[in-house]
């Protein structure tokens, strides 16, 4: 690890304080927040952790942690070489982590790591091109094995897509609202086994509604403002 001992010894305290619980206000007199938190996820092992962490060889990268030094160390070069492919807006999920790396793209694509470098994977490359999809994951919407997520895609602006951390079993669920605007969709959580969802699907009709996610598509769960 290149750090000194002072931001080393930080860095393990911060690993053994995500093991130890959740997020805990005032912990050691120090500030913490929220985005400080989200960086550290459990690895799949169900021991260590998954972080965001520099070094001047491999850039800004994933790196992982079992709270030792010996133990600590770069997970994968996602952008190889010194340019950094981040470990942005990661989500545990079954067998893995999901997350966004901006290798060869400004608005980043999906991601997933099964803890393994060979493991390490770009889920799909939505918005091709150098611009990216900005994919944004939402932990609300976990179950039956998969994450639900919105992306740019082409032509159709944001849209709603799901993972199963595998490559072909990540792709669109449905262009709920045609055209380059996009519903831009968000996963509420479940209810009675379906997906709520909040999304603008009828912008110049009912305008953004809760909705749930069907065979078909999204279905009007109820107009609350007609």
């Amino acid at each position: 690890m290149v750090d000194t001992g002072g931001q080393q010894a930080l860095l393990l305290g911060r690993v053994q304080w995500l093991k130890q619980g959740p997020l805990r206000s005032g912990y050691n007199g120090e500030r913490r927040s929220l985005e400080d938190a989200r960086r550290l996820v459990p690895h799949p092992n169900g021991n260590d952790v998954i972080f965001e962490a520099f070094e001047p060889s491999s850039g800004v990268e994933p790196w992982t942690s079992d709270g030792t030094s010996a133990g600590t160390h770069l997970l994968a070069d996602v952008f190889p070489g010194p340019q950094s492919g981040f470990f942005a807006d990661a989500v545990a999920i079954p067998g893995g982590v999901v997350f966004t790396s901006y290798q060869n793209s400004f608005l980043g694509e999906p991601h997933f790591t099964d803890g393994t470098a060979a493991g390490t994977i770009r889920l799909a490359d939505i918005y091709p091109g150098g611009l990216g999809s900005g994919p944004i994951f939402y932990k609300e919407s976990i179950g039956g094995g998969l994450i639900y997520f919105t992306a740019f895609g082409p032509g159709i602006g944001r849209e709603l897509y799901r993972t199963d951390g595998t490559q072909a079993g990540t792709y669109l669920v449905t262009d709920a609202n045609p055209g380059v605007v996009g519903s831009t969709p968000i996963p509420m959580g479940y209810a009675g086994g379906k997906l709520i969802v909040h999304a603008g699907v009828d912008l110049d009709g009912v305008g953004r509604e809760i909705y749930t996610l069907e065979p078909g598509g999204l279905s009007l769960l109820l107009d609350l403002s007609p």
